[in-house]
């Protein structure tokens, strides 16, 4: 028995699905060019400072040493045991959290662009 041939039907079909699977993603894309303007560092839930993203710099809070590059800020060093802060590495966009349990210290990013975008799910 010959197998069958793809129609022009079958193209037509496969083409359309990749469109309307890059129609889906096209969203998810554009999120990730939303930048946050500043950093927060909170502990025990109180604010601690405000960390403007726009100059590179490290610094360190308690046991903890902060990155801060153009844009993104992520945690290089902490004294906690199992350094899950370290290894979440840089975040850039709103919403985007680091915390350290064992120090009670989160970083979150903030912009004062508004969004209509309230969570992004990996």
């Amino acid at each position: 028995m010959k197998p069958n041939k793809p129609h022009i039907a079958d193209y037509l079909l496969t083409a359309l699905l990749f469109l309307l699977c890059l129609g889906a993603f096209l969203p998810l894309h554009s999120m990730r060019n939303i930048l946050g303007d500043t950093a927060i560092l909170y502990e025990n839930g109180k604010t601690v400072e405000s960390i403007s993203l726009k100059n590179d710099r490290i610094f360190r809070y308690k046991e903890i040493e902060i990155e801060v590059e153009t844009g993104s800020i992520r945690i290089n060093e902490s004294d906690c045991p199992h350094k899950i802060c370290v290894h979440s590495g840089k975040i850039s966009s709103p919403a985007q959290h680091i915390v350290c349990v064992p120090n009670k210290v989160m970083i979150e990013i903030v912009s004062d662009k508004p969004s209509e975008i309230n969570a992004v799910s990996y």
